[in-house]
């Protein structure tokens, strides 16, 4: 547990990790000098030999969970952020998951998101695109085939957007690595995909999590270029493990849809230049500038809506799995 001033929630976390169905734990705490009476909070617990207390420099939100992974020993490893919560049983639930699996080092389950006083969001945030797919196996407990999550992610949407909605295998971290922290808030981006084309995953579909949203938290200013910060760290990574992924896949067509997507933000279409001509012109010198290609192709095309980018995401994402090869649907259903 990386702890940086999260003294409004602290409780209800440290609770929710007392209150695990499975005893068979232990808390490691890393708080980076928090001023707020975290620190002090924390010490009530100094005497209980399964919570471990450190104090180690602030030098970011991934250093900090660093620090926490690096002092792991457990055989499983739950990353419990300070401002989240979790139900009693779900470090029993995708333990058991994991026992069962003993060549799959990966279960997520699915989350609630909350707001600051615990109340529940009225959504999860990913795409009607990613349920589309999906379908029946968003409620069917499952072991999905690595490359078959990797493209779902890629293409669509990363069903465990958060991670306290998940629980790996501590030999896990020899392959992927700890975190990234010269990315800024999207190392966990990163780690996800090293994470996936490591392991396949096993799902269960049971709100287990919480993922709580609030203007204190590390990610609440998302930059106005978010998702090209998203692609790039996609692009960087894939590139990085191309040893990874089969020989007949090509990286570029892989992350076409995400690509574009980030494309899509320039607004070079008819209705942008209608409706709004300033965010057109704004949009247009951007892409002068960082995409030249992609504008002079928007230009010939006189902006037409008529353009693969928008396209129909699903059926892009089952041509390029039955060109590849790639096992889906799931072919065992659990439980």
């Amino acid at each position: 547990m990386p702890v940086l001033n999260a003294m409004p929630f602290l409780e209800e976390r440290v609770n929710s990790i007392m209150a695990q169905t499975v005893s068979d734990w232990e808390l490691i705490v890393c708080d980076s000098f928090s001023d707020d009476g975290s620190w002090e909070y924390l010490q009530k617990f100094a005497d209980d030999e399964r919570i471990h207390l450190y104090q180690v420099p602030k030098e970011g939100i991934y250093a900090g969970w660093n620090e926490c992974l690096k002092r792991a020993k457990g055989e499983y490893v739950y990353i419990a952020t300070a401002d989240d919560t979790c139900e009693p049983e779900l470090l029993e639930k995708l333990v058991v998951e994991l026992e069962n699996n003993s060549d799959v080092d990966l279960a997520v389950c699915r989350y609630q998101r909350i707001n600051e006083g615990g109340d529940p969001l009225p959504n999860d945030l990913l795409s009607g695109e990613l349920y589309k797919f999906l379908g029946e196996w968003v409620d069917i407990p499952h072991r999905r085939n690595r490359f078959a999550e990797l493209l779902i992610m890629l293409c669509l949407d990363c069903q465990w957007n958060t991670l306290p909605a998940v629980l790996f295998r501590r030999s896990l971290l020899e392959k992927t690595g700890v975190f990234r922290t010269d990315m800024g808030s999207y190392a966990d981006v990163a780690w996800r995909i090293k994470a996936i084309l490591n392991s396949d995953l096993l799902y269960v579909p049971e709100v287990l999590a919480s993922w709580r949203w609030h203007d204190k938290q590390a990610t609440a200013a998302l930059p106005e270029n978010r998702d090209e910060l998203v692609y790039r760290a996609r692009l960087e990574t894939l590139s990085e493990c191309k040893e990874l992924l089969p020989s007949d896949w090509d990286i570029d067509r892989a992350l076409f849809l995400r690509r574009h997507h980030y494309l899509m933000h320039f607004h070079l279409n008819r209705t942008a230049l209608k409706n709004s001509p300033g965010s057109f012109a704004k949009g247009a010198m951007m892409a002068m500038i960082k995409e030249p290609v992609y504008f002079m192709q928007r230009m010939m095309s006189a902006f037409s809506w008529d353009a693969v980018e928008y396209g129909d995401a699903v059926e892009y994402l089952r041509d390029l799995m039955n060109e590849w090869n790639v096992d889906w649907p799931p072919k065992h259903k659990k439980g």
